[in-house]
């Protein structure tokens, strides 16, 4: 499985999925992938970052919209074992808190029971190790307020801390803390960045484990192979 492979399993999902709209996808075009329905393609670099990505989108497609939306969805093209009731769940979490910025994490238990040897990256916590999740949710109108402010967030002349957040939350939540509880996290994120924040931990650890790795490809090829 390629990561195009990887995309369109995940294009389908959320073609799936009754609470999706339209799907954006970032660095490739038509040429790139076929689906048989419609999507967009955002006219971005493979090497854009992933903070400008989220930028062009929002100003040129969610911005145009009538009205602007108030959630919408990011997701990584490399997490193929998602299904189509993980993201309705993930999306049924969000949508209780409203809040500018929604992130998710999985407990290292759940993520061993169901991708055992997955080697993943945990933040170590009071009230548990969490791994960072490969979805999130926005709202695309407190970027658009406050452009100016997220451009700065994700230059090299700011805070690390704060860059690090909104490139990766989860590598801020490792810097950071040590021995703080996951509510300290979501304290400590909307002081920082001065926005509201949501953590979730999720029901699926589907949702968090990608394949960047060879042996990480071996194990979800088996779990899709055990459906």
């Amino acid at each position: 499985m390629c990561i195009r492979d990887s995309l369109r399993r995940i294009c389908d999902v959320l073609h799936e999925s009754p609470s999706i709209g339209d799907i954006y996808i970032a660095g490739l075009t038509e040429k790139d992938i076929e689906l048989p329905y419609s999507v967009h393609f955002l006219e971005v670099g493979k090497e854009t970052s992933t903070a400008n990505k989220i930028e062009y989108w929002i100003k040129n497609y969610l911005s145009k919209k009538n009205p602007v939306p108030t959630l919408a969805l990011i997701m990584s093209g490399d997490i193929p074992a998602v299904k189509t009731e993980h993201i309705e769940d993930f999306i049924n979490k969000i949508k209780e808190k409203e809040c500018d910025f929604h992130y998710g994490v999985v407990e290292q238990t759940d993520m061993e029971r169901v991708f055992p040897g997955s080697n993943r990256s945990y933040a170590k916590l009071k009230d548990g190790n969490f791994c960072g999740s490969d979805i999130s949710g926005i709202n695309p109108q407190t970027i658009l307020k406050y452009s100016k402010t997220f451009r700065e967030l994700t230059s090299k002349r700011k805070s690390f801390l704060k860059q690090a957040f909104f490139v990766s939350p989860f590598k801020f939540i490792k810097i950071v803390l040590r021995r703080a509880t996951l509510q300290e996290v979501i304290n400590i994120a909307e002081k920082a960045l001065k926005i509201s924040v949501d953590i979730q931990r999720l029901s699926y650890p589907e949702l968090a484990m990608d394949i960047d790795k060879p042996f990480q490809y071996e194990i979800v090829k088996k779990y899709l192979e055990n459906e």
